[in-house]
């Protein structure tokens, strides 16, 4: 919204706000005494990650690259490399699972899955 209303600035600090949000998801996800035992691709820290890096590819796309580029995991680095080429090349983005699961509190685990996102579903 703050891009649509040419407060450029504003929209680049507020996805830099979000990414350092979504590190905090990872390292709770990533809690060397009780992490998310679901697959790491589908970490909730990885759905922010995407969601804010998707989001901000379309209207900042070197600034988007540039912020992944700071990720110092490299396998959520690659991940994002990779969900940005296919979104530049105009692949059809795969259903998103995003999925929470730790040892200390099986009754709260919880999973979300998402169909593909079809071209204009964004707005």
């Amino acid at each position: 919204m703050a891009r649509e209303m040419g407060e450029v600035d504003l929209a680049v600090k507020l996805f830099r706000s979000g990414m350092e949000e979504a590190d905090k998801l990872r390292s709770d996800d990533s809690d060397t005494d009780d992490p998310n035992l679901a697959l790491k691709a589908w970490w909730p820290s990885i759905s922010a990650y995407w969601r804010l890096v998707q989001a901000a590819s379309r209207f900042f796309p070197r600034t988007a690259l540039e912020q992944v580029r700071e990720i110092k995991d490299p396998e959520i680095l690659l991940l994002l490399e990779v969900r940005l080429a296919n979104n530049a090349l105009g692949a059809r983005a795969e259903e998103s699972i995003t999925m929470f699961q730790k040892t200390s509190s099986p009754r709260s685990s919880w999973s979300e899955f998402r169909l593909p996102e079809t071209p204009g579903s964004e707005k």
